[in-house]
């Protein structure tokens, strides 16, 4: 896969190691979108949004990559939590 200039938006949805082979010889930026808490990325790795932006005096192409979805994940602190607050509504 080649990508020409104005063709960045045809790796919307394409996974990330596809899309960062296509831009192989330009800067890239990459970030992760993930949402706000304790979650477990599951999934392929895609491209969300392509952007070129000015790094310097050079221009690089912004991936901002997410997982095809997320699984909360429950940390110890989040069952201490609930242990008690089962404990305050049952008078103990």
């Amino acid at each position: 896969m080649s990508v020409g200039e104005g063709s960045y938006q045809d790796l919307v949805l394409v996974r990330d190691v596809e899309a960062r082979f296509a831009l192989r010889g330009k800067r890239l930026r990459c970030s992760v979108l993930a949402p706000v808490g304790t979650w477990l990325g599951r999934g392929a790795l895609r491209v969300l949004r392509v952007q070129v932006v000015e790094v310097g005096d050079a221009e690089a192409v912004e991936l901002v990559l997410g997982y095809e979805s997320y699984l909360p994940m429950r940390t110890s602190r989040d069952a201490q939590g609930k242990r008690e607050a089962f404990t305050a509504s049952n008078g103990r």
